[in-house]
């Protein structure tokens, strides 16, 4: 578990590097914002995460992640996509 936690890590700290984005934040402090997002998956289902503070979203999109709301007659949802 460790090795995968590093690997992430890795990842996160290129992708801030490539974004130029230690200027404005810290590793620790975008783990923290991005850390509390819930994430819900149900067999046979997509799946869905709980709510994501506009915080949150600027800080996805500045990492190339697009947070799209869907809505639908029952529900609605967040869906992440990475931007090419």
């Amino acid at each position: 578990m460790e090795f995968i936690a590093l690997i992430f890590l890795s990842y996160m700290n290129k992708a801030m590097q490539e974004k130029e984005l230690f200027g404005k934040y810290t590793l620790h402090g975008v783990l923290d914002q991005l850390d509390v997002i819930e994430c819900f998956e149900r067999p046979g289902k997509e799946i869905r995460f709980g709510e994501i503070t506009k915080k949150q979203q600027e800080l996805l999109r500045e990492l190339g992640v697009e947070p799209r709301i869907v809505m639908s007659n029952t529900e609605s949802s967040i869906r992440l996509q990475k931007m090419e």
